[in-house]
């Protein structure tokens, strides 16, 4: 099969490219003129045949093969640290648009898009657990450039039956990943370091969702047989956890043990909103804390039962030894080893 796949030098496009050419399909990847050198080279050292373009540069597409199986969209802005909506729109919309329609009357089997549960947002939930059926309120400048993708590419469907599948996993972790779960590990490292102790809200209780990189990467493969287009998935490692377990997870793979501290959530509540009036009436915020705190500390878990059914999605892997995974590979590429 011929497969395209975009984002190909980034964490998951990477992984996805290698193991696809390793099935023995050709593959061809996009890059842009300032994608990693190093990461292409290993691209092609598996099989994969690099294009440089832009897909914001509709000229630079026109060389592209137009008979490709299979497209994978994983190009994308993520950074956090970008609060211009612009940015994410040009980026994850009006790109994912020029692809989509350099394709639209081309006989491709299926068009497999990597969104994400930031797409979802803050969605009104009593069990804290939400399916695709959920209504999305997007509420970063990335979830929300995520939606319109979306919502781009299922009109695309609904209109001229284009086949369009959309996977949404929450935050991705493993060996190359840079974000997420990494950003923990720092942070316990760090604690432990300095003899802080690690503050908990409530009892530790909070449920937060992760995706191994090699579970997503099945969940994208898998995805390619699915007989109803025009669908959405939510994929992860099969189960939340709360935010003491990641925590005390990475603590004992660290092979430490940091002293802990447990705070009501009232006084938490509170402690945020004092946070707000001390930056409001004094220009700084000494407790380091807003409402904005509140909000990351919301319980919400995503079902997978949909993925399990219609393409037989099975994560692998616990959590302890996933991490352990992750752990081992930041430490090696810490020391150079």
């Amino acid at each position: 099969m011929r497969i395209l796949v975009t984002g190909a030098t980034g964490f998951i496009g990477s992984r996805l490219a290698c193991r696809l050419a390793g099935a023995g399909n050709e593959v061809v990847g996009l890059a842009r003129e300032t994608s990693s050198k190093e990461r292409i080279a290993e691209l092609e050292k598996c099989g994969v045949k690099i294009h440089r373009v832009d897909l914001l540069k509709p000229e630079t597409l026109a060389g592209l093969p137009k008979d490709f199986d299979f497209i994978f969209h994983l190009a994308a802005v993520l950074d956090h640290s970008i609060t211009d909506y612009r940015v994410f729109h040009e980026a994850n919309v009006v790109a994912t648009r020029n692809l989509a329609e350099l394709y639209l009357k081309q006989n491709v089997k299926n068009f497999v898009f990597t969104s994400s549960i930031a797409a979802i947002g803050r969605p009104k939930t009593n069990s804290g657990i939400v399916d695709e059926s959920v209504e999305c309120n997007p509420v970063t400048p990335y979830g929300r450039s995520k939606f319109e993708a979306e919502q781009l590419l299922l009109d695309y469907h609904r209109k001229s039956g284009f086949p369009v599948t959309i996977l949404r996993p929450p935050t991705v972790y493993g060996p190359g990943g840079q974000d997420g779960l990494l950003e923990m590990v720092k942070f316990v490292e760090g604690k432990m370091k300095g003899r802080a102790p690690i503050i908990h809200i409530g009892r530790g209780d909070t449920l937060v969702t992760f995706c191994y990189i090699d579970n997503l990467v099945d969940a994208l493969v898998l995805a390619m047989g699915v007989k109803e287009k025009g669908e959405i998935f939510h994929v992860d490692d099969g189960r939340p956890y709360t935010d003491k377990e990641v925590l005390d997870t990475i603590s004992r793979v660290l092979g430490g043990e940091p002293l802990e501290i447990y705070i009501p959530k009232i006084l938490f509540k509170l402690l945020a909103y004092s946070g707000d009036l001390l930056e409001t009436t004094l220009g700084s915020n000494p407790l380091e804390l807003s409402r904005n705190n509140i909000a990351e500390h919301v319980s919400l878990a995503y079902d997978i039962g949909k993925a399990r059914e219609r393409f037989g999605y099975r994560p692998k892997g616990d959590l302890e030894s996933l991490v352990a995974r992750s752990i081992a590979w930041y430490r090696a590429t810490r020391t150079g080893t």
